[in-house]
């Protein structure tokens, strides 16, 4: 219950981007031990990959249990990541999934904080915008 009350918290006090952020930790944070391993995120993959051919297409990305992906619309963030893995084929192989655990863990202890992943996750797509 008072990690409700943080998180909502949180989310007052730094707006709407915040709150899309604490969702998408949550979403990964299986466990709910307040920390995202790569484990945790492959899993997610993995659970989103459906047909299990080690692939998401955008359809399974679009299906997938985590709140969306702003600041880009879903199909936009889909391509993001299509960009990143090792092939641009309009789908993910489980290297977007390491890119994005690379991105959120700053401090390369190899574990994601809330801290790191609100401070982090919008800050990787406008990185993305700028170059």
């Amino acid at each position: 219950m008072k990690l409700i009350i943080f998180l909502s918290l949180v989310a007052a006090v730094l707006g709407n981007d915040a709150t899309i952020a604490i969702e998408m930790f949550t979403a990964i944070d299986i466990n709910s031990d307040r920390a995202i391993l790569l484990d945790e995120m492959m899993t997610c993959f993995n659970n989103d990959d459906v047909n299990a051919d080690g692939f998401l297409s955008l359809q399974e990305f679009t299906a997938g249990k985590h709140p969306g992906a702003p600041p880009l619309d879903i199909e936009d963030a889909f391509k993001f990541f299509d960009k990143r893995d090792k092939q641009e084929d309009d789908r993910l192989d489980r290297s977007a999934a390491v890119f994005l655990f690379i991105g959120l863990d700053t401090n390369e202890n190899g574990v994601i904080s809330l801290e790191e992943f609100i401070k982090n996750y919008e800050k990787l797509f406008a990185d993305d915008e700028e170059n």
